[in-house]
C-alpha cells in the first residue's frame, strides 16, 4: 500500500526509470537555465525593451506546437529512446549557438531568436517521447507513482532552475551560464543514452503524414474521458493561471515591488513541489476522473480569493493551494493518459496534452490581459478562478464518465492487455 509521501519505489524497482528520471531532471535543469538567460540577454541587448522579451516567447510559440505533434507521431512508430536522443542531441548543439553568440559579443538580438526558435522545435520534440516512454518501462501499477514523479521533477527545475540561474548570470555571466547549460544537457543526453532501447508496440503507417495526425485527433474524439480530461486542464490554463496580472497585483493590491512580484511568481510551483512529496495517496485514488474536477475546483476557488483577499500571506497561500491542486490534476491526468491509450498512440496524445498546456498558457495570458482592461487585475483574477469553477462543473454535469472513470478496471484491462501482448 502506497504511503502518504511520495512513492520512490519505481526509482528503486526500474533501472530505465532511473535513468530516464534523473536524466529528464537535469535536462529541465538546463532548458530551464537558458530560458532565464536568454530573455535576461535580450533585455539588455534590446536596450530594456519588455516588448522584445515578449516577443522572443511568443516566437517559441508555433515551433514548439509544430516539434511537439511531429514528436507524437515519431514517438509512435519510432524506438522513444532514439526521439529523445536526437532531440535532445540537436538541443545541445543549439545551446552551443548561444554559448558562440555570448563569447564572440554578438549585440544583435536576432540570432538568440534563431537558437531559441529552433531550440524550441527540437524540445517539442522530445517531449512527447519523455512522457509516453514512462509507461513502456514500469509495470502498470506503478503508473500514478511514476506520473507523481516526474512531475515534481519539472515543478523543482521551475523553481530551482530561475534561481540558479539568476545566481549564475550575476556572478559568473552569460558564456558560463551557458557552459554550464551545455555541461547538463550532455549529461542529461548521457543518462538517456544509457537506456535501454523501447521500440514501439506497432510500426504500422508512415511515422509522418497527415493521416497519422489526423487519426490521433480521430481517437480522441471518440474517447470523451480522455479528451475531457484535456479540455478541462485548458479551461483552467486559460481563465485560471493570472500570471500577467502579478506585477499589477504586487505594485498595486499589495503594495509591493519586485519582491512581491517574485513571491507571487514562485507560490504556484513551491505548492507543486510541495504537494508533489506528499504525493504518495494519489495511486491509491480510484477514480482520477473526479479527482480532476476537484481539483480544479480547488485551482478556481483559490485563484478567485487571491484577487478578493487584500492580504499578501493569504495570497501567496491560495496560490501556492493552487499550484498543489495543479499537480494533483496533473497526475491524474496523466494516468489516465497512460492506463486508457494504447501505446500506439500514446505518443500523439501526449503530443495534444503538450500542444493544449502550451497553447493554454498564452491564451490565457491574453484572457488574463483583456479581462484586466476591461476591470482591472483584480477583476481578471477573480473572475478567472469563477469561471474556472463553473467550467469545471459545466464538465462534470456534461461528462458523467469522467466522473466515473475507475483507474482499477483501467489497470487491470492494461495488464491483461500487456500480458496478451507479450506472450503473443
Amino acid at each position: 500500500m502506497t504511503g502518504f509521501l511520495v512513492d520512490i519505489q519505481p526509482l528503486k524497482r526500474y533501472r530505465e526509470f532511473r535513468l530516464l528520471s534523473a536524466g529528464q531532471l537535469v535536462l529541465y535543469l538546463s532548458a530551464q537555465l537558458s530560458q532565464t538567460a536568454v530573455p535576461f540577454q535580450v533585455f539588455l541587448l534590446s536596450g530594456h525593451s519588455t516588448v522584445q522579451v515578449g516577443l522572443l516567447s511568443l516566437a517559441q510559440l508555433v515551433p514548439s506546437l509544430i516539434g511537439t505533434a511531429i514528436g507524437g507521431m515519431l514517438a509512435d512508430t519510432r524506438d522513444r529512446r532514439n526521439v529523445i536522443v536526437f532531440a535532445q542531441l540537436v538541443t545541445t548543439l543549439s545551446y552551443c549557438g548561444l554559448l558562440a553568440i555570448a563569447l564572440v559579443h554578438v549585440t544583435s538580438i536576432w540570432p538568440l531568436y534563431v537558437v531559441m526558435v529552433v531550440s524550441s522545435a527540437v524540445s517539442g520534440v522530445s517531449g512527447p517521447a519523455q512522457f509516453a516512454i514512462a509507461s513502456s518501462i514500469v509495470s502498470a501499477e506503478d503508473i500514478a507513482s511514476t506520473s507523481a514523479l516526474l512531475m515534481l521533477n519539472i515543478n523543482v527545475m521551475l523553481v530551482a532552475g530561475p534561481a540558479i540561474g539568476g545566481l549564475v548570470i550575476a556572478q559568473l555571466g552569460f558564456a558560463p551560464t551557458y557552459e554550464i547549460v551545455i555541461a547538463c544537457s550532455a549529461l542529461g543526453l548521457l543518462m538517456i543514452l544509457l537506456m535501454q532501447k523501447v521500440p514501439p508496440a506497432s510500426r504500422g503507417g508512415p511515422p509522418l503524414s497527415l493521416q497519422a495526425m489526423a487519426d490521433g485527433f480521430t481517437y480522441l474524439r471518440k474517447e470523451r474521458v480522455l479528451f475531457a480530461s484535456f479540455a478541462i486542464d485548458f479551461e483552467a490554463m486559460v481563465f485560471g493561471m493570472p500570471r500577467v496580472a502579478f506585477p499589477a497585483l504586487a505594485t498595486g493590491f499589495f503594495h509591493g515591488g519586485a519582491g512581491t512580484y517574485g513571491l507571487l511568481a514562485a507560490a504556484p510551483a513551491a505548492g507543486a513541489i510541495a504537494a508533489g512529496f506528499v504525493s504518495g495517496w494519489t495511486a491509491n485514488v480510484r477514480r482520477p476522473g473526479l479527482g480532476i474536477i476537484v481539483s480544479v475546483l480547488v485551482w478556481g476557488g483559490a485563484i478567485a480569493l487571491v484577487g478578493v483577499v487584500p492580504v499578501l500571506a493569504v495570497a501567496i497561500v491560495m496560490l501556492a493551494l493552487a499550484g498543489a491542486a495543479d499537480l494533483v490534476s496533473g497526475i491524474y491526468r496523466n494516468t489516465i493518459l497512460q492506463t486508457s491509450v494504447p501505446d500506439e498512440m500514446r505518443g500523439r496524445m501526449t503530443a495534444v496534452l503538450f500542444g493544449m498546456a502550451n497553447g493554454g498558457n498564452r491564451v490565457g495570458d491574453a484572457e488574463t490581459g483583456a479581462a484586466a482592461a476591461i476591470g482591472g487585475a483584480r477583476f481578471a483574477v477573480w473572475s478567472g478562478g469563477v469561471a474556472c469553477i463553473i467550467g469545471a462543473l459545466c464538465f462534470a454535469a456534461r461528462v458523467p464518465s469522467l466522473l466515473r472513470y475507475d483507474q482499477q478496471r483501467a489497470l487491470a484491462a492494461r495488464i491483461d492487455s500487456d500480458t496478451t501482448h507479450e506472450s503473443s
